[in-house]
């Protein structure tokens, strides 16, 4: 049997696979030194502020959600500062008001696998 033989045999059953992905964007300057050049004719005319580059303990962040399947692509979902996701959350937020989860979704395994 061929590749693309096999390929035919094995499209049908999984068309309902959904590939889902999840990621935390924070805001903070970033300063590389060596990109980062300040160009003055000696170091007394620099002013403080420049050179120094301040960290924060929680810097703004979003966690943006999307997925994608053979007949599926959702819009990118923003999910709310300090929402704690769990398997209900997951469900209920997410899953149900992004992707509809068309009813062929909801007798099959779920499986998560984050990588």
């Amino acid at each position: 049997m061929s590749d693309s033989e096999k390929m035919v045999h094995w499209w049908p059953p999984h068309q309902s696979i959904v590939f889902s992905a999840e990621k935390i964007f924070t805001v903070e300057m970033v300063y590389i030194r060596q990109n980062s050049r300040i160009l003055a004719p000696d170091q007394k005319s620099i002013s403080p502020p420049i050179g120094t580059i301040k960290k924060t303990q929680k810097p703004a962040s979003a966690i943006v959600w999307g997925a994608i399947s053979s007949d599926v692509r959702t819009p990118l979902v923003f999910i709310d500062k300090g929402v704690k996701i769990n398997k209900e959350v997951y469900v209920e937020s997410i899953l149900e008001n992004a992707l509809g989860v068309p009813a062929r979704f909801r007798s099959l395994p779920q499986s998560q696998n984050d990588i």
